[in-house]
């Protein structure tokens, strides 16, 4: 490809965005040889994207981010307001870097160049977006295998196997209250039973204290697991339990951390937290909403798309209308993809290899976007 292309990773206000950043420029890195630097979007341009993403800031304002020219070939963000920055790079570089967006627009489709989409955000068809199954995950770090190694040995007392049980929290519309606390305790009993060993239970911080106590009274007297808090201890076990648990059962309310249990390639089961109906009825107060859920619903039965689905469609291409975050349509593309099941099923672990085979083709697309614009085959 010649010169190695210079790839800026945008880093905003979220650690979860700015992981998926950091892994799909690892890949980059290693497939393209490209030299990376990560920019981190200071308050000051964080807010004029946010309060004004139509007016390009002074080239002082992009200093203080450490953006100053050369600009990128290749810049990559994740989120609304990274993705104005992204935008204004390629303005300012006079249309010649690459913007790859991940997760949430800021922009309108057709001004991206590749828009990289997990299913719950329910982005029409176009020609710029490549879906993705699971959102992109960084993989094991010798760091990360350091502090699998030293809590490995700190739980040495306990008998294996082992189980992971990861717990988010309630995520409009998502409900995560005392009683499914009480359903997923009883699901972690039947697993106890079935597989005995120990089970590992890492809290999020969105976990609510109704649903921490619910498990913690039903495991009080039993051995054989142990509860990490939030915050966590030191060092954080998350990243450790990834690597040593044999097997998970995850809560459906993160598409983030259930990509994290599944490109472990080990099983992995979901508590399927209750989804209400988004809509209840149709209304011209409520004609976008109820147009966007009629379309996921629609699409998930398997039926083409009519009139009033195209208009949807035609809608959220002009960002007209934002569509909803239904997770109904992520855990969809996970059943397809046989990447999740029931642990005493014999459930598959697909989600390894359908990560590395999205990524590696994220990666070649960028490589000829990467060509194109220098005019090489």
């Amino acid at each position: 490809m010649g010169e190695a292309p210079l790839l800026w990773l945008l880093q905003g206000k979220y650690g979860g965005d700015n992981a998926q950043v950091l892994a799909l420029g690892d890949s980059l890195i290693a497939e393209l040889g490209a030299q990376a630097t990560v920019r981190k979007i200071a308050p000051d341009l964080h807010q004029r994207a946010k309060t004004s993403p139509n007016r390009l800031p002074e080239h002082t304002v992009f200093a203080g981010s450490g953006m100053t020219p050369p600009w990128p070939d290749v810049v990559i963000a994740c989120g609304q307001t990274p993705c104005v920055v992204a935008q204004w790079l390629k303005r300012l570089s006079g249309d010649h870097a690459i913007h790859v967006q991940i997760g949430r627009l800021g922009a309108k489709p057709e001004a991206i160049d590749l828009i990289l989409e997990t299913a719950q955000y329910g982005m029409p068809p176009m020609p710029n977006l490549m879906p993705l199954t699971l959102p992109i995950v960084r993989r094991e770090s010798p760091m990360q295998q350091m502090a699998a190694a030293g809590w490995e040995a700190k739980l040495g007392d306990l008998p294996r196997p082992w189980l992971g049980v990861l717990v988010g929290g309630p995520s409009s519309p998502i409900r995560f209250g005392a009683e499914e606390a009480s359903q997923l305790l009883r699901r972690m009993i039947e697993l106890r039973r079935s597989f005995g060993g120990s089970q590992l239970i890492a809290y999020g911080p969105r976990t609510p204290n109704a649903v921490r106590e619910v498990l913690e009274l039903g495991l009080k007297g039993h051995d054989g697991h142990r509860v990490f808090g939030w915050p966590p201890p030191e060092p954080n076990p998350y990243p450790a339990l990834l690597e040593i648990a044999d097997r998970f059962l995850v809560t459906s309310d993160s598409a983030s951390m259930i990509a994290d249990a599944c490109v472990t390639g080990k099983p992995v089961e979901l508590f399927r937290l209750p989804i209400p109906n988004a809509v209840q009825r149709y209304s011209p107060r409520a004609f976008g909403f109820s147009i966007d859920d009629r379309r996921r619903r629609r699409q998930r039965a398997g039926l083409p798309p009519d009139a009033l689905d195209r208009l949807r469609d035609a809608l959220v291409k002009r960002r007209w209308l934002t569509p909803f975050r239904d997770m109904r349509d992520f855990l969809l593309a996970l059943d397809r993809a046989r990447i999740v099941g029931a642990l005493d099923a014999d459930t598959e672990s697909n989600g390894r290899r359908v990560q590395a085979e999205e990524i590696a083709a994220v990666t070649q697309r960028i490589g000829a976007l990467l060509r194109a614009k220098r005019g090489t085959s």
